[in-house]
């Protein structure tokens, strides 16, 4: 991947069709990573998952924005927002795990977690932003 960064920002509303416009971002810019199947469908998961989640806490009428950055090391995705905080995305599903089969196949809870390096959260004069971040492998940035 370049040195410079890239960026893709995408304003869409808030319903289940968009979440398909977060994973093909997610995918384009893991492929541009060089990540392998395993990383890149690990952060595709998380993203769709996280974009899902910060849906339910947009202020009514309101949008999401996300704007996923390619690094020469990693991909980040930031789902901005105004709403309610979401200070536990991916944290508010622990008493779940362990639970029936069909949770444990979704990426909620700390699956959310596993599947990608980094999550941060952040408010701002209302705004709230959830930040995923995937590292590119080592064996990839070669």
């Amino acid at each position: 991947m370049e040195t410079d960064p890239v960026v893709v920002h995408l304003k869409i509303p808030c319903e289940p069709q968009a979440v398909a416009a977060v994973s093909a971002a997610a995918e384009l810019f893991a492929q541009r990573a060089s990540m392998e199947l395993g990383p890149r469908a690990a952060l595709v998961a998380a993203a769709e998952e996280a974009c899902r989640i910060t849906m339910n806490h947009v202020r009514s009428g309101g949008s999401l924005c996300v704007i996923v950055n390619g690094y020469a090391d990693r991909v980040e995705i930031c789902f901005e927002y105004q709403g309610d905080p979401v200070p536990s995305v991916g944290l508010e599903t622990f008493a779940m795990l362990g639970g029936d089969d069909a949770s444990a196949q979704n990426a909620t809870g700390l699956m959310l977690l596993t599947l990608v390096d980094r999550v941060q959260y952040q408010t701002s004069d209302g705004t709230q932003r959830v930040t995923l971040v995937k590292y590119v492998p080592a064996a990839a940035a070669k």
